[in-house]
């Protein structure tokens, strides 16, 4: 039987946080997972015709018709140390729709990386089509589909995406012409039924996948920012002024966030990179970064000067359930790293549901769900 279990209640609240004897805390729970990663190729292993016979017949059907495909032709049982197929998906989705339900969660985060790793080469051992058209067409095809996915088992909440490193449709890490951006925020931005947060969402995606826009019935301004363009490993023509678009329009939405007396809960596919801290959240010593060095240097700025409140930075990315805080004008922020789905490093798949509390403007709950693939 396919199924995810709760692993760990983890309690971050801290003795100011706590409601006084007596007083319930209201709660806004919302759900956050990452690094799908979703590979339709791992059906084609046990395929000795070439190019596969499977993916051929997704190349020439509507997505609308790939659950039914996908159903008759994906492994039983699920596979580890490779990326999601379709049966870890479905137990996913599954999963996540009873404890959204159940959690009467006000929105859902999905932080990127919704195609598996190595995508074009897969596709192209697959498929022998080496054409850039024909790959493009298809990774519209899977977003078409993991979109309809997501809409389906969340359509009583709000869906928020962001792009991830493996998400493009001309190569990893790639900064891509604006037409994708375009078309990919016009797909997602339904997910969303809030029509004006619709529409102010289209005006910054369509040039390079962020955007922001306050959560209705909270105190919360969500900014979701795409630091695949941050990143060490970007590429692209105008990798250098789209970034220094995004930075430049970071610090307005700050500005307006503390503006509009409101909270910024931040979201991002790549953190910024690892760092050991004191116990007062002062960084000590450097383990790795993943984004540029100016990158680093103008984002903490950024945080720092515009002295807007911050409830939380959540990313993905690294496939690790991760926590730090770090001071952000003296005041402890945490930045929360959420587990992949895809269980290709030898990670347990995971996602998490957090709690907001309205009264302290904290996040002072977190249940984590995992499929337990070790020691099965």
């Amino acid at each position: 039987m396919k199924y995810f279990l709760i692993v760990l209640i983890l309690s971050l609240a801290q003795p100011t946080f706590a409601a006084q004897s007596g007083e319930r805390t209201p709660h806004i729970p919302f759900l956050v997972l990452s690094d799908i990663h979703f590979d339709p190729f791992l059906t084609c292993r046990h395929v000795k015709k070439h190019p596969c016979p499977f993916i051929m017949q997704l190349t020439h059907t509507s997505p609308s018709a790939w659950p039914a495909i996908l159903q008759k032709n994906h492994d039983k049982t699920l596979i580890y140390h490779e990326d999601t197929d379709y049966a870890l998906l479905h137990a996913t989705l599954v999963s996540a729709k009873k404890e959204a339900d159940s959690h009467h969660v006000a929105f859902v985060l999905v932080l990127g990386d919704l195609l598996g790793h190595n995508f074009q080469d897969h596709y192209q051992a697959a498929t022998s089509d080496t054409s850039a058209t024909g790959y493009q067409t298809f990774v519209k095809k899977v977003f078409v589909f993991l979109t309809d996915e997501l809409h389906t088992t969340f359509q009583n909440h709000d869906t928020y995406l962001l792009f991830g490193n493996n998400d493009g449709d001309q190569g990893d890490y790639r900064v891509m012409a604006s037409p994708f951006y375009a078309w990919t925020g016009e797909l997602w931005r339904h997910l969303t039924q809030d029509t004006a947060n619709q529409t102010m969402m289209m005006t910054t995606f369509k040039a390079a996948g962020y955007y922001a826009f306050n959560l209705q019935n909270t105190q919360l301004r969500l900014i979701m920012l795409n630091t695949v363009l941050f990143s060490n490993r970007a590429k692209g023509e105008r990798v250098d002024e789209t970034t220094n678009q995004e930075l430049h329009w970071l610090a307005r939405e700050l500005a307006l966030t503390k503006k509009q007396n409101k909270i910024a809960l931040i979201a991002m596919h790549i953190p910024e990179g690892f760092n050991l801290y004191t116990a007062s959240g002062i960084p000590f010593f450097q383990l790795t970064t993943l984004w540029r060095p100016d990158c680093i240097t103008r984002f903490e700025a950024i945080l720092s000067q515009s002295k807007t409140p911050i409830v939380a930075v959540f990313s993905g990315h690294v496939h690790a359930d991760w926590y730090a805080i770090k001071s952000i004008n003296h005041i402890n922020t945490p930045f929360f790293g959420i587990p992949s789905i895809s269980p290709i490093f030898g990670n347990n798949p995971a996602y998490k549901i957090y709690q907001y509390s309205t009264n302290t403007g904290k996040i002072d709950n977190v249940t984590t769900f995992q499929y337990p693939f070790l020691g099965h």
